[in-house]
């Protein structure tokens, strides 16, 4: 097996090393306003939605930081196994398997993609707080995979990993499923100033399935370094955010 290590490039502007913003909510036009119920005789509200229609069912404030990547090149009937262990006081790690649903070798260009993800395994709970893969490339051909170790909700923190020595696993996650369209981030505050610039995926909550993505800067208009995936399903998948800094960002679902 081909172990290559990851080293996640600039994001959008080449200035920002990898190693290490406010809500975009607003009053609905009058021609499509819609109200939050409200009882008889009482004045109704008009809610609050999100540019580009972007109404999540539930949002929650999550840690982001460059977490440990790397790319792998699995070989038809090879298998690989993958664990951690000795882990940092409170961390609880998540490990994921995944590849590009066209099995490209292209990773996060141009900035503003949304390729289709396949999980091929993921794992959280194998042994106490650690977390142990085991995967069979019967495919017939080489998969292009990426191998990723996060964090259980906010549980941030170091862990030895097999074959890689001891690893990061500070990227924030929450196991949720929520409205059928889009899921995001939004109001990303940057630990050390300057510009939030979350990566945000998500992953089928176990292998083998194709409903995940990845998205780095949102393609909105106007293009910025929040994350957005649109086509994002209503299933229960992991939410995870990495990232290009460190810092917090609010998920929406």
């Amino acid at each position: 097996m081909l172990a290559l290590a990851f080293a996640a490039g600039g994001c959008s502007n080449a200035s920002e090393s990898p190693s290490n913003g406010a809500s975009n909510a607003k009053v609905a036009e009058p021609v499509t306003q819609v109200f939050d119920y409200a009882p008889e005789g009482a004045t109704p509200q008009a809610k609050a939605v999100f540019d580009d229609a972007l109404i999540a069912k539930g949002s929650v404030n999550l840690k982001y930081a460059p977490t440990f990547q790397t790319a792998l090149t699995i070989a038809n009937n090879q298998t690989v196994t993958y664990s951690t262990s000795n882990g940092s006081a409170g961390v609880d790690t998540v490990i994921a398997l995944f590849m590009r649903c066209d099995n490209s070798t292209n990773y996060d260009s141009p900035f503003t993609e949304r390729p289709c993800i396949t999980t091929l395994a993921i794992n959280d709970d194998f042994n106490g707080l650690y977390s142990q893969i085991t995967y069979r490339n019967t495919s017939g051909t080489t998969q292009n995979a990426h191998l990723m170790v996060f964090a259980y909700s906010n549980s941030t923190g170091t862990a030895d990993l097999t074959g890689f020595g001891t690893i990061s696993a500070v990227a924030g996650s929450i196991k949720v499923g929520g409205n059928a369209g889009s899921t995001w981030t939004s109001g990303s505050v940057p630990t050390n100033g300057g510009t939030g610039d979350p990566w945000l995926f998500t992953f089928d909550t176990a292998g083998i399935n194709s409903n995940g993505a990845y998205n780095d800067d949102t393609s909105l208009n106007p293009v910025n370094r929040e994350s957005t995936i649109g086509s994002a399903t209503s299933a229960v998948m992991w939410h995870v955010v990495s990232g290009f800094n460190s810092g917090t960002t609010n998920v929406n679902f």
